[in-house]
């Protein structure tokens, strides 16, 4: 049997995490390597090993907008919840 691929990798994708999976093979030996590695989805570790390019991370001006869109969801939902626990008497 002639190795005509030294080095290969299979990706495996789920919802939270990936697995990368490389198989190594010694040119005068049949018997394979495996080697696998696990990888968070989320961008912010993705892009810290370098997997995925930095524009994928909004910038400073659209994660303030998120952060205060956030915080106005939640004074909202404090103040209905309130109102209905007063309104329930």
């Amino acid at each position: 049997m002639k190795v005509v691929f030294p080095i290969c990798c299979g990706v495996d994708v789920h919802k939270t995490f990936v697995v990368a999976t490389i198989i190594t093979t010694l040119a005068d030996s049949l018997q394979p390597h495996y080697q696998k590695k696990r990888f968070s989805t989320f961008n912010s570790d993705l892009f810290r090993i370098g997997l995925v390019k930095s524009s994928f991370i909004p910038g400073l001006n659209i994660r303030i907008l998120r952060e205060f869109t956030h915080y106005r969801y939640k004074l909202v939902s404090m103040k209905s919840r309130d109102y209905l626990w007063l309104s329930s008497d």
